[in-house]
């Protein structure tokens, strides 16, 4: 875990710096940046998965993870363009030229299975609601996982509201690179928050353990 809080430390503080000195290359479709931000949010998803199996049958929040396993792989499939980057059909000053869903072939088809993951993962939020409750209730009496979040908000949203749409024309030829800098820190802001949350259900596990423990002594 220190490891991440180091990684996520250094992110933060790289922002600025990264977006005024890096070429604009690095921050195109497929550049270094949105490559490590699809790394991130798969190794999100992997993780949930190790620790869906890792935890066992009958551990209390081993639903979770599949939650956060399905969200973190939506989020790495939306920045991915849906497979769409992977098909760019050449190259201009922005960068590579990405279809349109309706130019492929497969773009109905992307719509309806992104609508049937989003269902699933509504249902699976809504049966596994008192274990996802338990965790959000312990997450949100941890300073450390708030910090998290409040990265994870600001960052995405002054991506989103600000860099996007390019609202401050001051620094307009840095906006694509403030935007991508704010996603890859977010996204493993996020990640580390849901380090946090295994953390967190991993002390409720062992605290179970020894009450039931002392209870039979």
């Amino acid at each position: 875990m220190n490891f991440i809080r180091i990684i996520l430390a250094i992110l933060v503080m790289s922002i600025v710096p990264m977006s005024l000195l890096c070429s604009p290359e690095t921050f195109w479709e497929l550049g270094p940046v949105e490559t490590g931000d699809l790394v991130v949010l798969l190794l999100g998803a992997a993780s949930c998965l190790s620790w869906y199996k890792l935890d066992g049958v009958g551990s209390y929040f081993r639903p979770v993870w599949k939650v956060g396993g399905l969200i973190f792989f939506l989020a790495a499939a939306r920045e991915a363009s849906w497979g769409r980057i992977f098909m760019a059909t050449g190259t201009d000053s922005a960068g590579p030229i990405i279809p349109g869903m309706s130019d492929l072939w497969f773009g109905t088809y992307i719509h309806i299975t992104v609508g049937i993951l989003i269902l699933i993962l509504l249902y699976m939020m809504y049966k596994y609601r008192h274990e996802l409750g338990d965790l959000v209730y312990r997450l949100l009496r941890s300073k450390e996982a708030m910090l998290y979040f409040g990265i994870l908000i600001v960052l995405l949203g002054s991506a989103t509201v600000i860099w996007d749409p390019n609202r401050i024309k001051s620094l307009g030829r840095w906006h694509q690179a403030l935007e991508e800098m704010s996603e890859i820190t977010a996204y493993f802001s996020a990640y580390a928050l849901a380090w946090k949350a295994h953390l967190l259900s991993q002390e409720t596990v062992v605290q179970d353990r020894t009450d039931k423990s002392n209870v039979k002594k």
